[in-house]
C-alpha cells in the first residue's frame, strides 16, 4: 500500500491573536514601512477604552492596526469589535492626505490596576507590516479609588474622605460635586496627591449632594515618550446636608419686650428707651473696597465728648453683600460678617446698643435713575431690585436686570423672595451668630428682620396681611425649617408692615403678637390731610398715609401725596405737633390692641445743607422728641452720616455753613433732649 502524500494542515489562529507580519499578495513584496510614533495615549475612566494619536509615517498604506497586550505577554491582541469601520475596531483605514491619526478602541480584558503595552502597526498595500515592538508604549491603568466616606454639618459643610491611593505614579485627585443626583452639571475640584479628604463649604441645609472622586495620572511628552492621561473610574457617594438642630440657646439677653415697652431690662425689670440713630450702610463696598472704616468712624463719633447722648445704633445691612451666590450655591459671606463684627465692637466701645437690620429693602434705583450709586459701586448690587439680591429674584421666577430699577411688578414678587428657604437660612445665621451667649451678641439687643417689605395685594392692609401669613408666621413658628425661634427663642425680633407705613387697622396680628416680638413704624407721615373713617388720621382709604413731612427731597412724591416742609408758614408748629401726636398715638394704639409694643424704626427731617432750613429742622427735632418721650417710644433717627439728605452728622469734607465736617448739626442734640456725651 502506497502512503499518501503528507496533508497540508492550516491552523486556525484566534481572531484576537496577531498573525504573521507578512501580508500575502500576488505581486512583489515591499519593505516594511516605518513604525508609527505614538504621541498621545489616554486610558478612559472605564479602564477599557483607549485613545491614542500618531502622525502618518508617509507613503501609501492599506491601514493602521492598533494592538495591545498585558505587560510580559508575548501575544498582541486586537479589539473584539468587528469590521474596519466599527467605532471601537482596532483597524484604522489609510486616508490620503491625512497627517495625524486618532483612534479610540475598546480593549477587551483590560482591568484596572494592571500594566499594558499598546502599539500601532503600519500595514502597506503589500509586503510586511511595521514591527509592533518599535511602536510599543507601556501604560498602567488606574485601580478604582476605594469607597468614599462622607459627613456633613448643619453649617453647610460636606466632607469627603477616601483611602490613600497606593498605585504610583499619579498626578492628582479629581473631585466632583453637584446638588441632587440627576441633571445638574458637576462642579470640578482638584487636590494634590498628599490629600485624602476635602470639605465643600457653603452648601444648602436640607439639600442632597452627590460627590465623586477619581485619580488622574498625567505625563508630559519627554524623551520621546508620548503624553499620557490615565483616569480611574469615578467613585460616588450621596450626602444630605442636615438642617440645624434646635439648640439650647443661653438665655443671656439683656432685654425682653413687654407691652407697651419695646425694651425691658432683664436685670431690673425697668423699661428702657432706645434712643438711637440709623447708620447706612454696614460692610459696604465702594469700588471693590470695604467702607467699614467709614462706618466705624461714624460709630466712634457718637461716643465723643459733646456728641448727642444717643444710646443705640440701628445698622442697615445690604442683603446682597452678606448672602451671595457662588456657582450654584447660595452662601454666607463670612468676610462681610467679620466687617460687621468690627462695627459692633466699636459700638460696644462707645457704650451703644445695636439693632441689626439684616435686609434693608429700599428702592435703591428708579426708572429715571436705574444705575444708582449702589449699583455702580459693586457688582454684588447688580440686579438687586428693591435691595433684594439678584439670585433671590431668579429663584422666584423673575429675570433681574443689570440695574436695581424697581417697580410695582417687583413689589408683587418681594414676599415670594422673602419666603425662600435661603432667606430664612440667612436670618437663622444672623441669630446664631449674635445670640446672647457672647458679649457681642448681648450688645445686639434686637433684629429688625426686614426693612420696608413689599407684597402683592390691593391695599396696604392686604399686603401687610400677606406678609404676616406667608413670611413672618413661618419665621416666628416654634419649629420648622424656616423657624427663627428654633435658633434663638429669646432675641427681640422686630416686624414691619408693608412699606409706606401702611395702616394696621384690619390686619390680623395674632401670628406675630408673641413674646419678644415688636411692631415697627416708620414715622415720615405726620402731615395729616384728613381722617379716614377706617384707618384714622392721616390715612387714605387704601390704608397708606396721605403725605410726608419735609423728611426728604421736597420735589418727590409720597404714597398718595407730595412732601411738604415742616414750617410754620402754612401751619403753626403747635398745630403740626398736635396732628403728629395724633398720628403716632394712633399707631401705638393699634399695635397695643394686638398686645404688641411699637418701635419707631425710622424718622427724620431734611438738614439745612440739603434743602431744609435750620429753623424747620430745629422745630421738628424738638417737637418729635417731646412726642416720643411722652409715649415712651424707642426710636432711631434716619440717619447719622452717609451723605444723606437727612444726615444729622455732616460727613462731607467741606463745611456746611457753621457746621464743620464730621460734626453734628445743632438740632441733633434736640433729639436727645439736649443731653450730650
Amino acid at each position: 500500500m502506497t502512503k499518501s502524500s503528507r496533508a497540508v494542515r492550516f491552523i486556525a489562529v484566534p481572531a484576537l491573536l496577531v498573525a504573521a507580519a507578512l501580508v500575502h499578495t500576488s505581486g512583489a513584496a515591499q519593505a516594511a514601512p516605518p513604525a508609527p510614533t505614538i504621541t498621545y495615549l489616554e486610558v478612559a475612566a472605564d479602564s477599557t477604552t483607549l485613545r491614542l494619536s500618531w502622525p502618518h509615517v508617509g507613503g501609501t498604506l492599506k491601514e493602521y492596526v492598533v494592538h495591545y497586550r498585558a505587560l510580559g505577554s508575548v501575544t498582541w491582541r486586537q479589539s473584539t469589535a468587528a469590521g474596519v469601520g466599527s467605532t471601537y475596531a482596532s483597524k484604522v483605514p489609510y486616508v490620503r492626505g491625512r497627517t495625524t491619526y486618532t483612534k479610540s478602541f475598546r480593549a477587551a480584558g483590560i482591568v484596572p490596576g494592571q500594566a499594558y503595552e499598546v502599539t500601532v502597526r503600519a500595514v502597506p498595500t503589500s509586503g510586511l507590516a511595521s514591527s509592533a515592538n518599535l511602536s510599543k508604549v507601556a501604560v498602567r491603568t488606574n485601580p478604582q479609588l476605594g469607597a468614599l466616606t462622607t459627613s456633613a454639618t448643619p453649617d453647610g459643610d460636606l466632607t469627603v474622605t477616601w483611602p490613600a491611593y497606593a498605585a504610583t505614579p499619579f498626578h492628582q485627585y479629581d473631585l466632583y460635586l453637584r446638588e441632587g443626583s440627576g441633571t445638574p452639571s458637576w462642579r470640578t475640584y482638584r487636590t494634590d496627591i498628599a490629600t485624602t479628604s476635602h470639605t465643600f463649604t457653603g452648601l444648602r441645609p436640607g439639600a442632597a449632594y452627590t460627590v465623586g472622586a477619581r485619580v488622574t495620572q498625567s505625563q508630559a511628552r519627554r524623551n520621546g515618550q508620548p503624553i499620557k492621561w490615565v483616569r480611574s473610574e469615578m467613585r460616588t457617594a450621596t450626602q444630605s446636608i442636615p438642617m440645624p438642630a434646635t439648640p439650647t440657646v443661653p438665655s443671656n439677653e439683656l432685654f425682653r419686650s413687654g407691652a407697651p415697652s419695646s425694651f425691658v431690662s432683664t436685670a431690673t425689670g425697668e423699661p428702657f428707651v432706645a434712643n438711637g440713630v440709623k447708620i447706612k450702610r454696614t460692610a459696604h463696598k465702594k469700588s471693590g473696597v470695604w467702607e467699614t472704616p467709614y462706618v466705624v468712624e461714624e460709630v466712634a463719633a457718637m461716643g465723643r465728648a459733646g456728641a448727642p447722648a444717643f444710646n443705640t445704633v440701628r445698622l442697615a445691612m445690604d442683603w446682597s453683600y452678606f448672602q451671595r451666590q457662588v456657582g450654584s450655591s447660595i452662601v454666607i459671606d463670612t468676610d462681610a460678617f467679620a466687617q460687621l463684627d468690627r462695627i459692633i465692637d466699636e459700638a460696644i466701645a462707645q457704650d451703644l446698643y445695636v439693632i441689626l437690620d439684616p435686609m434693608h429693602l429700599s428702592n435703591v434705583a428708579t426708572a429715571s435713575n436705574p444705575s444708582s450709586a449702589m449699583c455702580r459701586e459693586d457688582p454684588a448690587m447688580a440686579g438687586a431690585h428693591k435691595g433684594i439680591p439678584a439670585w433671590a429674584w431668579t429663584k422666584v421666577g423673575a429675570v433681574p436686570g443689570t440695574t436695581c430699577a424697581s417697580s410695582t411688578a417687583w413689589d408683587a414678587l418681594a414676599d415670594d423672595a422673602l419666603g425662600l428657604q435661603e432667606t430664612a437660612d440667612y436670618l437663622r445665621y444672623v441669630l446664631e451668630r449674635y445670640d446672647g451667649s457672647t458679649a457681642r451678641g448681648q450688645q445686639v439687643i434686637a433684629v429688625d428682620l426686614v426693612n420696608e417689605p413689599a407684597a402683592d395685594g390691593v391695599t396696604a392692609v392686604d399686603r401687610t396681611q400677606k406678609l404676616v401669613d406667608t413670611v413672618y408666621a413661618p419665621w416666628l413658628a416654634p419649629t420648622g425649617s424656616k423657624s427663627l425661634r428654633a435658633v434663638d427663642p429669646d432675641k427681640i425680633l422686630i416686624v414691619t408692615p408693608v412699606a409706606g407705613s401702611g395702616s394696621l387697622v384690619g390686619v390680623d396680628l395674632a401670628k406675630v403678637a408673641q413674646p419678644n416680638v415688636v411692631m415697627t413704624f416708620h414715622d415720615y407721615f405726620g402731615q395729616a390731610t384728613g381722617t379716614n373713617a377706617t384707618h384714622g388720621i392721616g390715612y387714605s382709604s387704601s390704608g397708606y398715609a396721605t403725605q410726608k413731612e419735609d423728611t426728604d427731597q421736597t420735589g418727590n412724591t409720597a404714597m398718595g401725596g407730595s412732601y411738604v416742609p415742616y414750617s410754620s408758614t402754612s401751619k403753626a408748629y403747635a398745630t403740626r405737633k398736635a396732628e403728629h401726636t395724633a398720628f403716632v398715638q394712633h399707631a401705638v394704639d393699634v399695635a397695643a390692641a394686638a398686645g404688641m409694643p411699637l418701635y419707631v424704626g425710622e424718622y427724620g427731617v431734611v438738614n439745612p445743607c440739603n434743602g431744609g432750613a435750620l429753623a424747620h429742622s430745629t422745630a421738628y427735632a424738638q417737637d418729635t422728641y417731646d412726642i416720643y418721650e411722652a409715649l415712651g417710644l424707642s426710636r432711631a433717627v434716619w440717619t447719622h452720616g452717609y451723605w444723606d439728605d437727612m444726615s444729622i452728622w455732616w460727613r462731607e469734607s467741606t463745611p456746611c455753613g457753621s457746621v464743620a465736617p464730621k460734626t453734628y448739626f445743632p438740632y441733633a442734640a434736640d433729639l436727645t433732649g439736649g443731653a450730650v456725651r
